[in-house]
């Protein structure tokens, strides 16, 4: 079991579900053929290196008959520690506007800490 906290938007110490939202939240996901990605349910104000994060997925075929599919849902990291395939994007980017962490609401502390990732590979 894991958590992504979203507590900018809620209050994590006093949950508003009854056990009634629980159910209907199990009934809906045995009938449900797609994920909702982005920012929707549990990826409701999640950030990824402080950009829109929440819930994704990918799949891929291996050796012509397996099928590995993941989930992720992010909620962690700063703009400057944002690397692609070893490029520092996030440096990049804000080296290009230095500004833009100005305008960009920072939910975390600072602390190497502060955050997670939720990854399931099936």
């Amino acid at each position: 079991m894991g958590e992504t906290a979203d507590w900018i938007l809620n209050d994590v110490h006093n949950s508003s579900l009854e056990a009634e939202n629980v159910m209907q939240a199990f009934e809906n996901a045995k009938t449900q053929e797609e994920v909702e990605e982005g920012q929707n349910g549990g990826g409701a104000g999640m950030t990824c290196h402080m950009f829109p994060g929440g819930t994704g997925t990918s799949s891929r075929v291996v050796n012509g008959k397996y099928t590995v599919g993941v989930l992720v849902q992010s909620n962690y990291g700063h703009t400057h520690d944002l690397q692609i395939g070893g490029v520092p994007v996030g440096k990049l980017l804000l080296k290009e506007n230095p500004d833009y962490l100005k305008v960009k609401p920072d939910a975390f502390s600072g602390k190497a800490d502060d955050g997670s990732i939720v990854i399931i590979l099936m």
